[in-house]
């Protein structure tokens, strides 16, 4: 970002924009102002800092559903054990 006092201008640089093909935006200076502060969210506004895989919603589904797997597979394991202790008492 660079501001120009002559012309009473800002220029901004960024990544390359793919639909403009420029990596600059010239601006007036309100006009850069009100663009800054449009990205500044109201009192009270809740802000979202996290998207799909990250989000806590997500985290919570996928937590459970290892507990239900780990919980599941636990079972099977101790069916799978009880039923061959099962077969040596009978078989004995």
């Amino acid at each position: 970002m660079r501001y120009l006092s002559k012309s009473q201008t800002v220029i901004y640089r960024a990544k390359m924009h793919l639909v403009l093909k420029r990596n600059f935006e010239v601006f007036p200076v309100l006009d850069w102002l009100a663009a800054l502060i449009a990205h500044i969210p109201s009192q009270g506004e809740p802000l979202v800092r996290s998207y799909g895989w990250h989000s806590n919603a997500s985290r919570g589904k996928r937590k459970r559903s290892m507990r239900r797997i780990r919980c599941s597979s636990r079972g099977a394991e101790r069916a799978t054990q009880l039923s061959i202790s099962l077969r040596t008492i009978m078989d004995a």
